[in-house]
């Protein structure tokens, strides 16, 4: 089985840093990662949400970068009273930072941040992200991930899915379509790749307690009942074929692997 499992397209978080939780006049204790909270300690909430709906469709905007910046990957975000902020997509840790702000048509206060490296996420931003990473349970670090691979799976039946999912796990995904006269019938198939967690990830602090396949089903489709599920296929799909997909055998030393009967389609 080939080692590729790329992180998922578009899988990004929006967080703020702190020196840009004041520029917003936000409590010591709102979380950089939420933008209900963030929202909800500050006055400046249109640029709270231009950021989140904006940021959300793509992480560095549709406009050109800032000058004077002293990078080329620095974005601007113009609020609706003429107030300013920027932004900055770290694709390596899949976060898009809100920078900072200000209420005036103004880009200097950003420009003397960068000469005094002062601008991007600072040791104390990074750290947090990385203790709220270790902090999330399975269900909230891979539900995002595994849900938008089960979706790509859906809209490309019979081609398997492949990807790193919540920094941790590597999984195919396929759906199986087979049309039989006007009948249509799908299975869902998840594989992952052991050992489950990849290299250097850090295991989620309920991991002893995850019950692998079993809540991935869950997470995915909780109304099935354990007697709806295939928990130990003899194959997997590989492929398109002419009337459906082509299959290998399971390899139980690299590989666990559940099937989901009866997907809708």
């Amino acid at each position: 089985m080939p080692d590729d499992y790329p992180p998922i397209d578009g899988g990004y978080q929006l967080r703020f840093t702190r020196r840009a939780l004041d520029d917003l006049g936000c409590s010591a204790i709102v979380a950089a990662g939420s933008i209900e909270d963030v929202r909800r300690s500050t006055a400046h909430k249109a640029i709270v949400d231009k950021f989140a709906t904006q940021r959300s469709v793509e992480p560095t905007g549709t406009e050109d970068p800032m000058h004077s910046v002293g990078r080329p990957d620095i974005y601007s975000l113009h609020g609706p009273a003429g107030g300013r902020a920027c932004t900055w997509y770290d694709a390596d840790a899949a976060v898009c930072w809100f920078l900072g702000f200000t209420p005036q048509h103004d880009y200097s206060i950003f420009e003397a941040r960068a000469n005094n490296d002062e601008l991007l996420p600072s040791l104390d931003d990074e750290v947090t992200l990385e203790i709220e990473l270790e902090e999330l349970d399975f269900d909230h670090r891979v539900t995002p991930d595994l849900r938008q691979l089960v979706a790509r799976a859906e809209r490309s039946p019979n081609q398997p899915q492949r990807a790193t999912v919540g920094a941790l796990l590597r999984l195919d995904v396929c759906v199986e379509l087979l049309v039989v006269e006007d009948d249509a019938i799908s299975d869902l198939t998840i594989s992952v790749r052991l050992p489950p967690v990849i290299d250097g990830a850090t295991s989620p602090p309920d991991w002893s307690d995850v019950p692998l396949l079993e809540r991935l089903v869950a997470l995915i489709d909780p109304r099935r009942t354990a007697d709806q599920v295939d928990w130990a296929p003899t194959s997997i799909p590989t492929g398109p074929a002419e009337e459906g997909s082509t299959h290998r055998a399971v390899d139980p030393a690299r590989e666990l692997a559940v099937r989901l009967p009866n997907w809708p389609v």
